[in-house]
């Protein structure tokens, strides 16, 4: 009984010499890896923001991460969060490397005032100023006569976004008093009316785009009504076509 017990108080005194011992390790390592100077920024999660603006992400954390007064994680991340751009970030040290993994905040549309003032909108409502901040990333132009119905266009381009053909297509989207109204890359205009069942008006202008019937000779689509769509060409003979 003596010796089971000398090998039980045996075995918890090398356990917790061995946890000792690993935690003195880790806490090493950390001083050590706080003690090394910062000198190189690696970003991850880029993909559409443009490389200058990627490249003074970088240089900002760099500078700012060899002063000793925000050398902190969180004070490096509320940095990376005050580009309009940047959605959320987190930030972590590696040896002499800072990693930042970032998630971009995405405009869904660039709207246009009446002043020809331009801003990006997000799917949030917020706008931003607009600056060249992006690369491939193709969004409508958004006219809204009433600043008030900004969440009105970001219901309506959020909606046609599920929508392929008519996301590829959509050109412009203008949010007017008498109704909501898209203007296509062929320069097609399409009338859809209150910003109501929006789901039914783009899943008819979807199989439209996908049908013979959509030519370079359409200038107006009308997809207000149920089960049918008004097409406008420019000989001026207006077309019925059944929707189902």
């Amino acid at each position: 009984m003596q010796n089971t017990v000398e090998k039980q108080s045996y075995a918890v005194s090398w356990f917790l010499t061995a946890i000792v011992l690993c935690t003195a390790v880790l806490v090493a390592a950390y001083l050590w890896n706080r003690k090394l100077a910062v000198t190189a920024v690696q970003c991850e999660g880029w993909q559409f923001v443009a490389r200058e603006y990627r490249d003074s992400v970088e240089s900002v954390l760099l500078h700012a991460a060899t002063d000793e007064a925000q050398n902190n994680m969180l004070d490096l991340e509320r940095l990376v969060l005050h580009y309009p751009f940047v959605g959320a970030a987190t930030v972590r040290r590696v040896g002499s490397t800072l990693v930042v993994s970032i998630t971009e905040r995405i405009p869904i549309g660039i709207v246009r005032s009446t002043n020809n003032g331009m801003s990006w909108l997000f799917g949030d409502t917020s706008v931003t100023p607009y600056y060249p901040y992006y690369v491939r990333c193709n969004v409508p132009i958004v006219i809204v006569a009433d600043p008030a119905h900004i969440a009105k266009a970001v219901t309506v381009v959020s909606t046609l976004q599920h929508y392929r053909l008519v996301n590829a297509a959509c050109s412009e989207v203008f949010i007017e008093p008498t109704g909501v109204r898209l203007v296509l890359s062929s320069a097609a205009e399409v009338l859809l009316g209150e910003a109501t069942e929006l789901e039914n008006k783009f899943e008819r202008l979807e199989w439209l785009l996908g049908s013979s019937w959509i030519t370079p000779a359409v200038e107006r689509i009308d997809v207000r009504w149920q089960q049918r769509i008004l097409l406008w060409p420019t000989s001026g003979v207006t077309s019925q076509i059944a929707a189902s």
